[in-house]
């Protein structure tokens, strides 16, 4: 932590603390983009760290023709959110949520 301060060392306090906030920023999108489970899931780039994708859609009222458009390029398991994923797949709803019915019906 020492040399990542002394990085900051000179600047006068408010560049650096904006320094400092930009770089923790910059490393948050690049966790988000490369998470370990949702890294080989195919998308638009800005979907990838964060939700402007999908409030650009919803602003421009867009949004379900830009899911299908989505899917007609990346193929049926799409990234639109940083933590949101979208299939357009019937069988992978079943393997994501596990439809199993458990409990045997008596009667």
């Amino acid at each position: 932590m020492s040399s990542v301060l002394r990085v900051f060392d000179g600047l006068p306090v408010k560049t650096s603390l904006a320094a400092f906030t930009l770089t923790l920023i910059f490393l948050s999108c690049l966790w988000t983009k490369y998470k370990p489970h949702l890294r080989k899931i195919p998308g638009p780039r800005l979907a990838s760290f964060s939700s402007l994708w999908k409030i650009a859609g919803v602003l421009n009222q867009d949004m379900p023709w830009r899911n299908i458009a989505v899917h007609e390029k990346y193929g049926p398991l799409v990234r639109i959110g940083s933590n949101h994923v979208s299939t357009s797949d019937p069988d992978a709803l079943k393997t994501i949520y596990g439809f199993v019915n458990v409990f045997k019906k008596v009667g």
